[in-house]
């Protein structure tokens, strides 16, 4: 004889951070119960209202469930920031956990770093300008004597 078990989430990881790209990208609802849980994936909206079930067909986000566990994202697109959920439900019960999702952008990432990188010659040229400057006749008084 099977035993009844309520569904329960196993998941430890709930936070990913993500790069936007076109790399597919996966988030797995691992799951347990008797019978099966059936599982069923949320977008929050605004405030951690729902906004949306995510359905096993990709739509205009890029967002789709494969595998009924499965979370896939085709793209990772700016949009697709936020906080997702995971619902396991069977006779039993429900359950569900919280997926949150991060991104970061290579090109705002590149930016940075050429901001950085044009203060630094700025500041290295706000010091060199002056000393040349104080040198410039020491410079031409020796390239007199030379010649």
């Amino acid at each position: 004889m099977i035993e009844s078990v309520k569904p329960e989430i196993l998941n430890v990881e709930t936070s990913f951070h993500v790069e936007v790209d076109d790399t597919p990208r996966r988030i797995r609802c691992e799951t347990r119960g008797e019978p099966p849980p059936v599982i069923r994936w949320t977008k929050k909206g605004v405030d951690g209202h729902e906004a949306a079930e995510i359905k096993s067909a990709p739509d205009s986000s890029g967002l789709s469930v494969t595998n009924g566990s499965i979370l896939h994202f085709e793209k990772v697109r700016r949009g697709q920031e936020g906080s997702y959920s995971c619902t396991a439900s069977n006779g039993l019960g429900e359950t569900s956990t919280d997926f949150t999702v991060t991104l970061s952008d290579d090109e705002s990432d590149t930016s940075a770093a050429w901001i950085l990188a044009g203060a630094i010659v700025a500041g290295f040229l706000t010091l060199l300008v002056p000393i040349l400057m104080v040198l410039r006749p020491r410079v031409f008084k020796v390239r007199r004597r030379h010649d």
